[in-house]
C-alpha cells in the first residue's frame, strides 16, 4: 500500500536533485568529476542528466533505461528558460505595452 500524497522521501530527492539549467550548464562546460570514495562506484558511473552515481556499469545502464530516465532527457533537450525570460513572467522585467495610438 503506497502512500500517495505525504511521501517524504520522494520530496527530499526533489529538494536534493539539481536543476535543469544547472545539469545543461555542467554539461556545456564539460564538467568532469574525480574519483571520490564517497561515491557509489568511486564517482565513476554517473548519469549526466539525473545527476546520480551508481555502483556499476550495469545498474547504470539499467537505469538509462527507465523512463524517468527518458523523461528528464527529454526536458533536457526542449528550451530552457533565460533569466530575461524569467523576469518577465515574474513581472519584472522591461514592461511591452504595444504602439500608442493618438
Amino acid at each position: 500500500n503506497k502512500s500517495k500524497g505525504n511521501n517524504r522521501a520522494a520530496r527530499m530527492r526533489r529538494r536534493l536533485s539539481k536543476s535543469l539549467d544547472q545539469i545543461s550548464y555542467e554539461a556545456s562546460q564539460g564538467v568532469t568529476q574525480e574519483i571520490d570514495l564517497e561515491l557509489p562506484g568511486l564517482g565513476r558511473f554517473k548519469c549526466q542528466e539525473c545527476d546520480t552515481n551508481f555502483i556499476n556499469a550495469t545498474t547504470l545502464e539499467g537505469h538509462r533505461a527507465t523512463k524517468g530516465h527518458k523523461r528528464r532527457v527529454k526536458m533536457l533537450k526542449g528550451t530552457l528558460y533565460s533569466q530575461r525570460e524569467a523576469e518577465q513572467a515574474a513581472g519584472m522585467g522591461p514592461v511591452d505595452n504595444g504602439t500608442h495610438r493618438r
